[in-house]
């Protein structure tokens, strides 16, 4: 199999895996500001209607963390092809190296450098046991199912950035995405100390209010 075969450019285009991973991480971005909206941490000033209610008693902390985890899947699998290591075997099919969900493999693959593989350890088992109440084994995916999601995050933070530099300082053949902010991606911003921060107002905000006060 060859690049003119439709699957194999498929898989060893970065773009593609880029794409996965960047929608999964909009989706986790928009849970994670739900998560931490004002109404659950209890600085609403108003009573919340019943979908806000519903909303946020169903946002999960496990499902954002399971999303992210996926996205740096991808994104780590964009940045193996990008450094043109064909995944594909002789009969077609992908290599256990690649289709495992094993991030630390995957981030020594892709050429991540040293990070915490405690980390990473823990964001996988989000991905074999997380999605279920509990693992396949006694035993298996208690990260997944024990933590402060806090702490999570803010490793997920430091990590993201550190996936899409890696990603973005290879020089790929096949097309690749710019590097972009994945933690303001679908507007979403990044947690500092279990608080989201201050709003910084823009020039143009400030002429808006202006004008807005001007009017009354």
């Amino acid at each position: 199999m060859d690049e003119r075969d439709p699957y194999w450019r498929i898989v060893n285009t970065p773009s593609y895996w880029q794409d996965a991973g960047r929608e999964l991480v909009c989706a986790a971005n928009l849970l994670k500001k739900d998560y931490y909206s004002k109404v659950r941490l209890g600085f609403g000033r108003r009573k919340a209607s019943e979908y806000e209610t519903l909303r946020v008693r169903n946002t999960s902390a496990r499902g954002m963390i399971l999303l992210y985890a996926l996205g740096i899947e991808n994104l780590l699998k964009a940045t193996i092809v990008a450094r043109q290591q064909d995944p594909i075997r002789a009969d077609g099919t992908l290599a256990k190296w690649f289709t495992t969900h094993d991030l630390s493999v995957l981030a020594d693959r892709a050429g991540l450098g040293r990070v915490n593989k405690t980390v990473l350890k823990q964001l996988s088992e989000f991905i074999t046991a997380g999605k279920y109440p509990a693992g396949l084994r006694d035993g298996d995916g208690s990260r997944a199912h024990s933590y402060p999601p806090d702490g999570v995050i803010a490793d997920i933070e430091k990590l993201l950035p550190r996936v899409e530099a890696t990603l973005g300082s290879v020089e790929a053949v096949r097309h690749k995405l710019p590097q972009i902010d994945l933690l303001r991606l679908c507007a979403g911003r990044k947690l500092s100390r279990g608080r989201w921060p201050a709003k910084q107002t823009t020039a143009q905000e400030q002429r808006d209010s202006h004008d807005l006060t001007i009017g009354e």
